[in-house]
């Protein structure tokens, strides 16, 4: 089973400032809620392992991904380690006039029937609650600026 999550919205920040904010993964536990802790394991060029663990009102989850990072344009996440079979989340920034489109598309899958009706909803919204509080983080950042 496989179900994609898809949102976008266009931003009142630079490319480069709406790319840099979502590629310090280490500063998501200070304005994604339900990003407990994020670990760097290894850095190479312009991939990093990143681990991560989510809080959900009915779990917490541990996911370690591969994350390639194209600056000011993509950053793609494929899950090493984590819940279901695989889970790979892409971040996409394209410029529009001196505004942003910033696109988050998650794509989940498991082998699982079970695990796939419970598993669906809380990747949905954890997805739901990375972009809406990455809006609230550039919203605040437009502003101060």
């Amino acid at each position: 089973m496989k179900k994609a999550f898809h949102y976008e919205q266009v931003i009142e920040l630079p490319v480069e400032k709406a790319y840099r904010l979502a590629a310090d993964v280490s500063s998501y536990p200070r304005f994604i809620s339900n990003v407990k802790s994020v670990k760097v394991l290894s850095e190479k060029n312009n991939q990093k392992i990143v681990e991560m663990i989510f809080n959900h009102p009915l779990l917490s989850v541990k996911h370690v991904g591969e994350a390639t990072f194209e600056s000011n344009k993509s950053i793609r996440i494929k899950q090493i380690e984590g819940l279901g079979k695989s889970l790979i989340i892409t971040w996409q920034f394209e410029p529009e006039n001196a505004h942003t489109r910033v696109v988050l598309h998650m794509v989940f899958e498991t082998d699982s029937r079970f695990m796939g009706l419970f598993a669906f909803k809380a990747i949905e919204n954890i997805a739901q609650a990375i972009m809406q509080d990455f809006l609230k983080e550039a919203k605040r950042i437009s502003i101060k600026n």
